[in-house]
């Protein structure tokens, strides 16, 4: 095997050098200064190694002052970054982005206690969600536009079975889509990628998108009733895009923690949308209580 790479950071051809070694368990033949990286049976290596010239040329070519770095995954696949951590530039760009938030919600008159906070957390959650299935996804496709049409697609069609469903039953219990949620995240949580490793193309594009689409289904029933309860409002779909904004600057994460730990966010914020929620009911019973005594004490 031979990788051939256009090194310009020391630290970046290490890792590569380093990634290869890791894999194959012998370090890789080396030359120009790390572009190329020859690996393989190291009997046939040592044994083309013989030739006095191709001999006189590795050496020649092959004193790569290399730097290690820490080693890329499949939970933390990010190339380029030299060390797990949020970049400066990331940090500076999403201050900017409350900021202006603030600043625009103040212009407009609309006070954050005027945030619908249920659907504020299901937006952050859902930007989270599809971050990660996309992560995913590329771990078992590639970055292509396989991906991107093989995850537009399947979120799609569940959300679209969210909606028949709701159609069907209006009045499915929220409690029972959002067990769904938290159960359908363990499972992504738990199931390695290589699980998805199947012999048959489509049988890995169906087992995966059941699998780690399968939140979004459950999600989309508790957005579509909660939508429908709110008459659709306004506030709400505001409160929710505001809620996707901070899911999107959470995804940096990421790249401190890795992929895996934006699922337990995401369980976090459905939790948080759950527990408004339910505070919410209990309001509205209490009212009820005051307004009509006699109904209920029946």
């Amino acid at each position: 095997m031979i990788i051939k790479f256009a090194v310009l950071t020391p630290w970046i051809g290490g890792r590569l050098r380093d990634l290869a070694q890791a894999v194959f368990g012998s370090p890789p033949l080396q030359t120009q200064g790390g572009r190329f990286l020859i690996l393989g049976s190291q009997e046939r290596i040592a044994q083309a190694m013989k030739d006095p010239e191709l001999s006189a040329y590795v050496a020649a070519n092959s004193n790569a002052r290399l730097q290690s770095a820490a080693l890329t995954t499949d939970d933390w696949a990010y190339f380029y970054q030299h060390e797990p951590g949020i970049p400066a530039s990331v940090i500076i760009i999403s201050s900017v982005l409350i900021v202006l938030c603030c600043i625009f919600l103040r212009e407009t008159g609309t006070p954050l206690a005027s945030l619908q906070w249920h659907f504020f957390f299901l937006g952050a959650a859902f930007m989270l969600l599809e971050a990660q299935i996309v992560s995913r996804m590329a771990l078992l496709f590639g970055t292509t536009w396989v991906v991107n049409s093989i995850v537009i697609s399947g979120l799609m069609v569940l959300i679209v079975a969210a909606n028949l469903i709701v159609h069907w039953r209006p009045r499915i219990a929220v409690t029972f889509a959002y067990i769904g949620i938290f159960a359908s995240i363990l499972a992504v949580y738990i199931i390695p990628p290589e699980a998805f490793f199947l012999g048959s193309f489509w049988a890995k594009v169906f087992a995966s998108t059941a699998v780690l689409c399968l939140p979004v289904f459950f999600a989309g029933i508790v957005f579509i009733v909660s939508f429908a309860r709110e008459g659709f409002r306004s506030d709400a779909l505001g409160s929710n895009l505001l809620g996707a904004l901070l899911g999107g600057m959470l995804e940096s994460v990421s790249m401190w923690t890795g992929m895996k730990s934006l699922l337990i966010l995401v369980a976090l914020f459905y939790a948080a949308s759950w527990i408004v929620l339910l505070r919410q009911a209990s309001r509205v019973e209490d009212r009820q209580a005051i307004a009509d005594p006699g109904a209920a004490q029946v």
